[in-house]
């Protein structure tokens, strides 16, 4: 059994109703994979820029025993292929069945990249010198893809319908496959992908996957508090965070606890 991040599945399977694909799949993934490996579930990332900021989302990170990661994008819905590659198609719903439309389609491939290239734009940032070697995977389970995929969809990166059994069996070879870096670049990287990751999520006590939408809102409000703190020099530094439930006060707290830990300085909470 692979071990979760954050660990509180419990929790987990009674926070989130609106995206329960995403749970089922969790626990599949969870009770598929052996204890050589672990799952990183719900990671978020945060970018500020100077015109504000940007936010993004993967649905799980697995990383094996020797720190090789393999992110894995699920998406529960029509999937419509083109030339050069693969769109998610979602129909956006009102209250009044006239004014119900389709949304804009979202490139697959765009999607990924994007959040691939923030994570590892921000784990070689705070590791200088260090890099984040990560694969990915589409997993389309409502979809059945005929024919040939767009040139830039690799075949053995996406499970459909009709591949779905072969779900685990693909995470480990991927996974498995050997690369140019030696095992021990990533052996030596492993306490560092551990802490990237476990922030990522948020991985603290008694806090678990939410539902989608609660998800965006999290994200927004805790990013933004650790993202803008983190940029304020206050001397001495005491620093008083008022805020509604589930703004992310918490999580900036604990945060700012673990730096202090780690830099040998004096906190109080």
């Amino acid at each position: 059994m692979a071990r979760l991040v954050p660990s509180e599945f419990e929790s987990v399977q009674q926070q989130l109703t609106k995206h329960s694909a995403e749970v089922r799949t969790l626990e599949r993934l969870r009770d598929g994979l052996s204890d050589q490996y672990t799952i990183y579930h719900g990671v978020h990332w945060a970018r500020a820029q100077t015109v504000g900021s940007a936010y993004g989302e993967i649905d799980f990170i697995i990383a094996n025993a020797y720190g090789r990661l393999l992110a894995i994008e699920q998406k529960d819905t029509q999937i419509v292929p083109t030339d050069t590659d693969l769109y998610a198609q979602y129909t956006s719903n009102s209250n009044h069945r006239k004014d119900r439309h389709t949304a804009p389609d979202k490139s697959l491939t765009t999607q990924i990249n994007r959040n691939l290239n923030a994570l590892r734009t921000q784990f070689s940032r705070r590791y200088p010198g260090r890099a984040l070697d990560i694969d990915h995977l589409f997993y389309l389970p409502l979809a059945r893809l005929k024919g040939t995929l767009p040139s830039s969809i690799d075949p053995l990166r996406v499970i459909d319908a009709d591949r779905d059994h072969d779900l685990i069996t693909v995470i480990e070879s991927l996974l498995d496959q050997p690369t140019k870096a030696s095992t021990n670049d990533y052996l030596e990287d492993l306490p560092r992908i551990e802490e990237f990751f476990t922030q990522k999520v948020g991985a603290v006590p008694h806090i678990g996957l939410l539902g989608r939408s609660a998800k965006e809102v999290t994200t927004h409000l805790s990013g933004g508090l650790s993202t803008w703190v983190s940029r304020l020099t206050i001397s001495p530094w005491r620093l008083r965070v008022q805020g509604t439930a589930g703004s992310g006060k918490t999580q900036l707290a604990l945060q700012a606890l673990k730096e202090a830990h780690t830099l040998k300085r004096s906190a109080i909470y």
